[in-house]
């Protein structure tokens, strides 16, 4: 019990050293500061429907895997990292083209195909909880699976 509450302890310190940034509750509740999206929606918020295009990340690296790309033990590009996060416990996001805003997927299975891709999801959108239940995940640009249905 002691070595996991140790690792708990030393886990954040280690991953900013290594150049990830970590969310504050300050950051979530205020949905400010570091783009990552607020850890649970407030009662009341309402979902709309809607399209986002963006890159398949992790919520610890966010659009920048360079931190954790120069420890050399999370593969080679971001795609690799992506995955190596998510497999130690981070959750899949989508960084989105143009604002760099970060939208936790309520989907977790379906993005790790597309990990580090760019990609066009359509679902309904939480806009003030920055999440997103999608509807269909395409890779972006690809007009003849305009419908594919997350499964």
């Amino acid at each position: 019990m002691r070595l996991f509450a140790y690792c708990l302890l030393i886990l954040p310190l280690a991953l900013s050293l290594l150049g990830c940034s970590t969310v504050s509750e300050t950051d979530t509740a205020s949905g400010g500061g570091s783009g990552a999206p607020p850890a649970v929606p407030s009662a009341g918020e309402s979902w709309t429907a809607g399209e986002k295009t963006g890159t398949i990340s992790d919520s610890l690296c966010g659009p920048s895997h360079a931190g954790m790309l120069r420890t050399g033990s999370m593969g080679a590009d971001d795609a690799s990292c992506t995955v190596k996060c998510v497999e130690a416990g981070s959750q899949f996001v989508l960084v989105e083209s143009g604002t760099g805003k970060i939208y936790r997927l309520l989907d977790q299975s379906k993005p790790r195909e597309l990990a580090g891709k760019s990609v066009r999801i359509t679902g309904q959108i939480n806009e003030a909880a920055r999440i997103i239940r999608p509807e269909s995940l395409i890779p972006a640009g690809d007009s003849s699976r305009s419908t594919a249905p997350v499964q």
